[in-house]
């Protein structure tokens, strides 16, 4: 199988910086989320959506499109178990690109580290949170990036 390009967007792969603890309470808040749905704790479910970006996330009833994500998400595999081979794909040597929203300290190490990892591109792309593909401007700088990788 041919591989063109790589692209990973806010990928929670967490293990790539063991031991830093904005990263470990990410990791914990999302597999609340994940695990528990919008049976999770309020305060953690709260959390885990205002910094991904969801809208209208107050003390009020969460918008039914928001929950409806939550619903959507409840029970998918928990991020930690994923384990990348990272030194494969950089020795792959095909065009890669990581990208992130700029909302999240924590998640812009992990992609800054991630980057660094398999040799990739970085691109930030502030304005929509965790939803970077609708951010102002990604898909300019997104189909720079695959013309670029032809």
């Amino acid at each position: 199988m041919d591989v063109r390009s790589l692209t990973l967007i806010e990928p929670p792969l967490y293990h790539v910086l063991p031991g830093d603890p904005e990263i470990e309470h990410l990791e914990r808040i999302g597999d609340a989320v994940l695990i528990h749905g919008l049976d999770a704790d309020p305060e953690t479910l709260r959390e885990f959506l205002r910094m991904a970006g969801a809208p209208g996330v107050d003390d009020g009833p969460l918008p039914e499109s928001v929950a409806n994500g939550v619903r959507r998400a409840h029970g998918g595999r928990v991020p930690g178990e994923a384990r990348p081979q990272l030194d494969r794909i950089r020795e792959a040597a095909f065009p890669a690109l990581v990208a992130s929203g700029g909302h999240t300290p924590g998640i812009e190490r992990i992609c800054d580290a991630l980057a660094s990892a398999i040799d990739a591109d970085r691109l930030v792309a502030p304005g929509a949170g965790h939803f970077v593909a609708a951010a102002p401007g990604f898909a300019v700088q997104f189909e720079r990036f695959l013309l670029g990788s032809d």
